[in-house]
This record gives C-alpha cells, structure tokens and sequence, in this order.
C-alpha cells in the first residue's frame, strides 16, 4: 500500500481550524435511520476532495496529473454515455477532465467507482465505460475502482471474452477499502482516511445504533487534530452524517456532543493565541538587536492577534447567519466590524465568539455587543456616540 503524503496545519492554529464548527449550520440536515448513503456520499466527497482521493488510493495517476490546470467534473458527459436508464439505478461513479503532467495537449479522463455491494456485472461495466468513453472522446481513459464491501475474496480487476480464436483482456487498478488497518488510517491525514474509516465502521455499526453514535463521536473528535481547514472539516463533518446515520434522536446527541468538542479544542487555542503573537513580536525584536524593537515587536504581535481573533468571530456571524448578515447594508457590516475592533482583550473576544456561536439570530448577538464593549472600555459607548 503506498504512502500517504502527510499535510501538516499551518503556524497559527485559530486562523485554520478551530471554528469550523460553525459551518455546520450552513450545511444540509443530515441523514437519519439506519441506512447509510454510501454511493451518494463517495461521490460527494470524491468530486471534492479530487486530488486528495488520488494521492491516498492511486498515486500513480495523480503523478499524471498536470495539477496546476484543475480537473474539470464531466457529470454531464458521463449521463450521456451510460444514462440512468440502462442500469436501474446511479452508481457513485465520477467522471473527470485532466491534462497530464508531462504539459502535453492530451486529456485523462478518469473514471471513478465506488461499489458498497457486490456486483457480479461489475468488471462489465468497468469495460462498458471504458469503451463507450473512448469511443466518443477519442481520449485515453484511466479506469479507477474502489471496492467498499465486506467480502475479502471479492475482488474484480479484469474483464475477459474470448470466442472463435477472438480474445479480449481489459484490466482495471482497484482498491479494497477493508484492507486498510485502523491505526494507518488514525495516523494519516489525508482526508480519504477519514472516509475510509467511517465507512467500514458504517459497515460494522449497521443494526447497531448506538454504538454507531459512539463511533460517530470520536471520529469527529479525532477531525480537529488532523490539520484540517475550516472548510475541509465541514466537508468531511457532511460526509460523517452520510456513512454514519442515526436516528433522530441519537444524531441530536451527536450535535450536542460535537459543539463540546469545537468549545474543548478552541479553548487552548484561544488561550495560547496571545502567547504566540507576543513570541513572534519577541523575535521580531530580538532580530532588531534593540529594546525598543523588542518592545514595538511584542505590541505588533498582540496587535496581530487581536485583529485575527475579532476576525474569527465575524466568520461565526458570516457563517452562522449568513442569510441576514449578507441582507445588511455594508454600513451595518461594517458597524458591527468597529465595535469588535474597540476590544483590547482577548478574554473579552473569547467570550464574544463563544456567544457567536450559541446566539440564537443575529439581532440578540448584536445587541449584546454594547454591553460587552462598554465593559471593558467605558468610554467606547461615548465613542461610538460621537
């Protein structure tokens, strides 16, 4: 099994994930019941995490990848070549558009399936698509498999006729999701590790709803210390609910249990934010060889970081709130902007973000700002006034 090339977070760990948390309320309700939607899901996840989902099962067509030219999605194309209508039903399958590494003209169109069950007309249909796709694109086509079932024998890798001394042998790479151990996939933070993971353990929970809950918990939990950014996280919280549904009643728990966890790993972040801006400031000065350098390094650093942490809460509100907070004005905007700037205090923004993110609107969030602010700065209500 190849290696996994490993993505480490970036220096200052507020900016990049502890709030990804919130973005779960723009996010579609998740699935409940028992059913997980396995095909739907992959196909999500692979149409956004694209490059990731290569390097974690094929390297070797992600080396063929000129990636500074994004892959286009042909879903369009695909439904063409193999409607809905010939097979009874869609598979997670994901056709894409690339240009090879090399910088030459030519396309890879890569073709991608994801199979939860067994299918005896699985190696069939590979070469179906195979064909059909280079007969009307004239390309050369990269025919990708990933097997999600249980069964350890079942593996299809090539497809064979022969009659009347007429021979034909097409093969195809596959890889087989159970055959990744468990403490490979805690340990890498390639996003497909995650989804590895949640997917054989949606194999293993089925019928078994609380223990389903329980997983569910610490796959979620193990999220924030992968290095992950807000947006990736969000994505990969989105495909949790898909593979690891619950009753209604248990995925309520889960959300309960989840905001516990966002407010556990913010804390120390938050904490160790001022820590961090006043070493950098440090060093700025320490670099200047001067007191005074030292000094004006360390206000920088603090300045920095004050202007980063009232920026994160206004990504809680944008997040959040979305639909009111892009219906303001940009005066309005803007108003709400300049009374987080008054705040000199970190512990004084902690506890805005906090309210951020239990607010119940917008308005109730805001109207706690005067108070909050007069409290630490008697004088910026006068200001504001003025």
């Amino acid at each position: 099994m190849s290696k996994v090339r490993s993505r480490q977070p970036q220096n200052l760990g507020l900016a990049y994930y502890p709030l990804s948390c919130i973005t779960r309320a723009a996010m579609p309700p998740p699935l409940t019941g028992d059913r997980a939607d396995y095909d739907g899901t992959w196909k999500q996840v692979i149409e956004e995490f694209l490059d990731a989902f290569l390097d974690f099962f094929f390297p070797q067509v992600r080396a063929l990848v000129d990636w500074s030219r994004p892959p286009e999605s042909l879903e369009t194309e695909l439904q063409k070549v193999f409607p809905e209508s010939e097979t009874g039903r869609r598979y997670a399958d994901k056709l894409f558009k690339a240009w090879q590494a090399d910088g030459s003209e030519i396309w890879i169109l890569i073709h991608i399936e994801v199979q939860s069950q067994e299918d005896p007309q699985f190696a069939q249909r590979m070469f179906t698509y195979y064909y059909r796709l280079r007969d009307r694109y004239r390309r050369e086509i990269v025919s990708l498999a990933v097997l999600g079932d249980e069964n350890p024998n079942w593996r299809p890798q090539v497809y064979q006729t022969e009659l009347g001394g007429c021979r034909l042998q097409f093969e195809f790479p596959t890889v087989k999701l159970r055959d990744f151990d468990a403490v490979m996939l805690s340990s890498s933070s390639n996003p497909f590790a995650v989804v590895t993971a949640a997917h054989l353990r949606a194999k293993r929970t089925t019928g078994q709803a609380a223990e389903r809950q329980r997983v569910k918990i610490q796959i979620a939990r193990e999220l924030y210390g992968r290095g992950y950014s807000r947006e990736e996280i969000t994505r990969l919280l989105r495909a949790l609910d898909g593979l690891l549904t619950l009753p209604a009643a248990l995925q309520a728990g889960f959300e309960s249990e989840l905001r516990a966890i966002q407010e556990e790993v913010a804390m120390p972040i938050w904490m160790d934010l001022e820590v961090r801006a006043m070493e950098r400031g440090r060093e700025e000065g320490r670099q200047e060889g001067r007191e005074e350098g030292r000094e004006e390094g360390r206000e920088e650093g603090r300045e920095e970081g004050r202007q980063l942490a009232a920026q994160v809460v206004v990504d809680v509100l944008e997040v959040r709130f979305a639909e009111d907070w892009w219906s303001w004005r940009e005066a309005e905007q803007m108003a709400v902007r300049d009374r987080l700037a008054m705040v000199s205090d970190l512990s004084t923004i902690q506890q805005l973000h906090r309210q951020a993110l239990l607010a119940p609107s917008l308005a109730e969030f805001v109207a706690t700002l005067p108070s909050v602010v007069e409290l630490e700065n008697p004088s910026a209500e006068a200001a504001g006034a003025d």
